[in-house]
């Protein structure tokens, strides 16, 4: 972890040496001598000789490279001129702490930092989690300031909404209306088609409205869950959110005062999660309930595009959750249309190598598609499924992808996106494609089952 550790003090030097493990190539910078400098120097530290109160000083330091600044300074008055010229150069997201000597810690006035640590505090072997606990703390306290001014907000999923974005969509609403007591509504665009997402809204009392049935001027502040403005979401365009929270890449520019995107996660939920984690609420039951729903969801039960993050914020909601509710909603009754869409699913399989296509005809749920893709990964050397058929009008398509060296989103965006929108992430995708551009840019396919085919396994090859 890298930090600068600022200070005219003359514990500065035999602190930098005794949480050394804890911050190894971290920056130094003193008003003491050269030459003592020069020993820290030997031991990993960059030494900066200066004026703390001159802001030359820290003139050749790049403040978007550290995890922190740690200030240890007896004199009150220089203290506060070196906190402003450090929050002049520092990015918003950079904790500034002040070390101080005693135990009690006595805050000083008027200082704009995030927080006071103790010396004692500051060499235990508990200051790194210290740090990223401020850090996290800050950027929750970034989001409340976004709706300081609101009293209307509406959370908006992606379109046909997955455990995921509601489970999300509902830790939002109870950490903006626990703080500031703010009126909110949680929106969707498209459906709720999926056995089990709907099971979890009534199971858990998840109150969703659709966006068609609202008016959106009674609204003063918007938040998007995991899904970016002008993609699989139904804000309209002329709307800039104010608050933005996903886990999926963007390559284009995103507006909005409060951004938290976070690709490595495997789960939305985990972002959410980690809120709580920081803050100072207790998670109620059924929350905790989504989110580990969530979270199982999306992973794969941790076995897909897992991070350590994941883990601890699966580790932190089971205790927390109602594990009887969570069987209900993962084991939902099954109605008769998808049953028969599995009976056609294996009736009209074609396998090729370690790829399964199948067309599951016309289906009245549209969650009857992805839901059969993930199935047939547990079928022996398959593990690329591509399931599609009619749904509304158009046709579907659903990937399901566990060849670590295949991307499923990149897959689908090459074979269909010419014919209709595709997109996805690595280990999953889908496509809606018009019925109308099948039949005006491939008049020569004889059916479905040549077009869908031939144009995947030309990617795949």
């Amino acid at each position: 972890m890298r930090v600068f550790l600022i200070g005219s003090s003359e514990l500065l030097f035999i602190i930098a040496k005794a949480i050394k493990p804890v911050i190894e190539n971290s920056v130094i910078i003193s008003e003491e001598s050269s030459t003592a400098l020069e020993d820290l120097k030997t031991i990993g530290f960059q030494p900066v000789h200066g004026q703390l109160t001159d802001p030359s000083t820290y003139s050749s330091l790049d403040f978007n490279q550290v995890s922190g600044i740690i200030l240890i300074e007896d004199d009150s008055k220089k203290l506060k001129k070196i906190v402003g010229i450090i929050n002049e150069k520092k990015s918003p997201e950079t904790p500034v702490i002040v070390a101080l000597k005693d135990n009690l810690v006595r805050r000083k006035k008027n200082l704009t930092i995030d927080d006071y640590i103790s010396i004692p505090q500051l060499i235990s072997k508990d200051f790194s989690f210290e740090l990223k606990r401020f850090k996290k703390r800050k950027r929750l306290m970034d989001l409340f300031s976004t709706v300081e001014d609101s009293d209307s907000l509406l959370i908006l999923t992606h379109d046909n909404p997955d455990p995921d974005s509601i489970a999300s969509a509902m830790a939002l609403e109870f950490l903006l209306k626990k703080e500031k007591k703010i009126k909110t509504t949680l929106a969707y665009g498209g459906f709720i088609g999926r056995t089990e997402n709907r099971t979890m809204l009534e199971l858990l009392n998840i109150k969703m409205r659709n966006i068609s049935e609202l008016s959106l001027d009674k609204f003063n502040k918007f938040a998007l869950i995991e899904t970016f403005p002008g993609e699989n979401n139904s804000l309209p365009s002329h709307i800039v959110p104010d608050i933005i929270i996903d886990h999926h890449p963007h390559a284009g520019k995103i507006e909005a005062k409060f951004l938290d995107i976070r690709p490595d996660v495997g789960a939305n939920a985990t972002v959410m999660t980690e809120y709580f984690i920081y803050s100072k609420y207790t998670m109620e039951k059924e929350l905790a309930t989504a989110l580990l729903y969530a979270i199982k969801c999306d992973t794969l039960f941790l076995n897909r595009e897992t991070h350590p993050e994941d883990i601890g914020a699966f580790i932190y909601l089971y205790p927390l959750a109602d594990i009887n509710l969570l069987q209900k909603i993962q084991r939902p009754a099954i109605s008769i249309e998808a049953f028969d869409a599995f009976g056609k699913a294996v009736n009209n399989r074609t396998i090729y190598k370690n790829t399964l296509f199948s067309n599951i005809g016309l289906v009245n749920d549209r969650e009857i598609f992805p839901q059969i893709a993930e199935f047939c990964l547990d079928i022996k050397n398959i593990n690329f499924a591509v399931i599609y058929g009619l749904f509304n009008g158009s046709i579907v398509v659903s990937i399901r992808n566990s060849d670590g060296k295949k991307d499923a989103g990149k897959i689908i965006k090459s074979a269909l996106s010419d014919i209709g929108s595709a997109g996805g992430h690595r280990s999953m995708a889908a496509a809606i494609i018009k019925k109308s551009a099948i039949v005006s840019t491939n008049k020569k396919a004889k059916d479905l089952d040549s077009l869908i085919i031939k144009r995947f396994l030309k990617v795949l090859s």
